[in-house]
Formats: C-alpha cells, structure tokens, sequence
C-alpha cells in the first residue's frame, strides 16, 4: 500500500492530471479508491487540490517527501509528515 501511495504522487507530480478521474486513468486503477486515497493524502498534507467546478484536480507542490514515524509510543513520539 505505501508503495502504490508514494507511486501516485510521483505520478501526480510528473503526469499533472486535470482531476482525479484523470489521475485514476493514468494510474489504470478504480476511481473510488484513488479518490479515497488522494483524500487521505490531501488530510495528511501532502497533496492538496485546486478546485475548478465540480472538478478538483491534485497537485504535489514539493520535490521531496520526509517521513518520520518513531517506533516508541512509550516516549510520546508521534509519526509526523513533513513535505
């Protein structure tokens, strides 16, 4: 699964697709579960849409992606994304 997360934004990156209908064609996979997905991203920060109409296209505004996740809960570290 994060393989196909971090293969969907460099394929958002490279290809700019106009919405996420388009993104789900590029990417040969079901629209539902991009749309989940490019949701998900878009919460978490790293994508974020523009909205044209009822059309919403996904854009990657950086060049690199560094993920920190602690493996120590007992510390109170929390995983935190920072593009």
């Amino acid at each position: 699964m994060l393989f196909e997360l971090l293969d969907l934004i460099e394929i958002i990156r490279q290809e700019e697709p106009a919405s996420i209908n388009e993104t789900a064609r590029v990417v040969d996979r079901d629209v539902k579960n991009v749309h989940e997905e490019l949701s998900r991203l878009a919460q978490l920060g790293i994508i974020f849409f523009e909205e044209d109409g009822q059309r919403k296209r996904p854009i990657v505004w950086f060049d690199e992606l560094i993920i920190n996740l602690p493996f120590d809960p007992a510390a109170g570290d929390t995983a935190a994304v920072a593009p």
